[in-house]
């Protein structure tokens, strides 16, 4: 009762004053939380960068950063590096013997074992040339064809075609080419050998 006596005694200018100190002194206050929780948190991350940044080795995280570009940047030229080797050899294998057709035979009714062949052997733009060898009884001829975009300079043998033909079909750029000495020797075993292989 006192109490309310003397506040009432107070004018209307010293109560707003006073109401406007407890005001300020209650933001302070919490103001003052605020920044001791935010200064708790900035020290906590603080921490956290340091050994972030630290290695096991002492070395900081701006110097791993730094290696990491360079290293990057290296890695880079090598790759540069690499397509042009890849390419210098594509250009080189496009001229190198890609396609491959065998056929063998028998060039004179008097012999067997079919000891004369012809071979087509072609690069990727199917030029290349053509072997043709017969056997006889006491001597062997080998024989060149030359071919350009994949047909003979001159006139070819039965044999001869089968085996430039052989070369064209059985090459696969995108995948796994047939090799014709393979299939050939395939044709040679005979009916009877391959089924009994394949019930193998």
């Amino acid at each position: 009762m006192n109490v309310l006596l003397s506040i009432s005694g107070l004018s209307l200018v010293e109560l707003c004053l006073i109401g406007a100190a407890a005001v300020l002194l209650i933001l302070w206050i919490i103001l003052l939380v605020v920044v001791i929780s935010q200064k708790r948190r900035v020290n906590e991350l603080n921490d956290r960068i340091t050994m972030f940044c630290q290695g096991a080795d002492g070395a900081s995280l701006e110097n791993d950063i730094l290696d990491m570009f360079d290293e990057n940047q290296e890695i880079r030229e090598r790759l540069d590096q690499c397509e042009d080797r890849i390419q210098n050899l594509y250009w080189r294998m496009r001229s190198t013997i890609q396609k491959v057709g065998v056929i063998k035979y028998d060039a004179f009714a008097n012999m067997g074992g079919m000891l004369s062949y012809a071979i087509a052997l072609l690069d990727e733009n199917n030029n290349g040339m053509i072997l043709n060898c017969v056997h006889s009884v006491d001597s062997c001829y080998t024989y060149t064809k030359i071919v350009t975009d994949g047909r003979a300079d001159v006139e070819l043998g039965a044999e001869e075609a089968k085996a430039l033909k052989m070369a064209l079909d059985n090459f696969h750029p995108n995948g796994r080419a047939e090799s014709g000495i393979t299939q050939n020797r395939a044709n040679d075993r005979g009916p009877a050998e391959t089924e009994h292989n394949g019930k193998h």
